[in-house]
């Protein structure tokens, strides 16, 4: 229903949209600082995103997230360290189809993967190790629109499922053009628990 409102309000704003350029970015290397959370709970780190298409609809799309955090508290005289990292790993294929001139209904599925560790150590007692990891699959869909020849947004709405843990995340992301070749990128997106952001630059190819 929210997807559905979105592509509503941005055909609202598109009525114009077959004087606008048309050539979508779907060639490209993306590479973010990426924020998980707000304040106190939030992890921070970098994505590496590629996307490159096989023909006139079809594309592959890669991601690899690492973000990491670390922490101290007191408890009755005695300092407990924590360090937490995860890595995150996804790898998919992607159909595209044009709905008007500068802009294309998507729709992506492929493998997620997970590994996330954490190392506990307390004064006197020593330190140990958790680790997890797993094996999913996310599917996507969302619409991609150029809103002038410099400027265009992605919405979309994107499911995970890995193990005994789903989540569903609406977003939207903003790619200008400073050259044919070089793109700054901003982003944030929501799901059930927290908001997640990211800002970076991409080399379209």
């Amino acid at each position: 229903m929210k997807l559905l409102k979105i592509s509503a309000l941005a055909s609202a704003l598109l009525l114009s949209g077959n004087a606008l350029a048309t050539d979508l970015t779907y060639d490209y290397a993306n590479f973010n600082y990426v924020k998980f959370g707000t304040g106190s709970d939030s992890l921070d780190g970098f994505n590496f995103e590629l996307s490159k298409l096989l023909n006139e609809n079809l594309y592959l799309s890669g991601s690899y997230t690492n973000v990491s955090d670390s922490y101290s508290e007191s408890f009755s005289g005695e300092t407990v360290r924590v360090k937490f990292d995860a890595d995150l790993l996804s790898f998919g294929l992607g159909y595209r189809h044009a709905m008007q001139s500068n802009m294309d209904w998507f729709v992506e599925g492929g493998l997620a993967y997970i590994d996330a560790s954490a190392r506990v150590s307390a004064t006197g007692v020593g330190s140990f190790r958790e680790s997890y990891d797993d094996t999913g699959f996310f599917g996507a869909t969302g619409i991609n629109v150029m809103l002038t020849p410099n400027f265009e947004s992605r919405l979309f709405v994107r499911y995970t499922d890995i193990a005994d843990t789903s989540e569903t995340e609406f977003g939207v992301q903003g790619r200008y053009r400073f050259t044919n070749n070089f793109h700054g990128l901003v982003g944030v997106s929501r799901d059930s628990e927290e908001t997640s952001m990211r800002i970076g630059l991409s080399y379209a190819f």
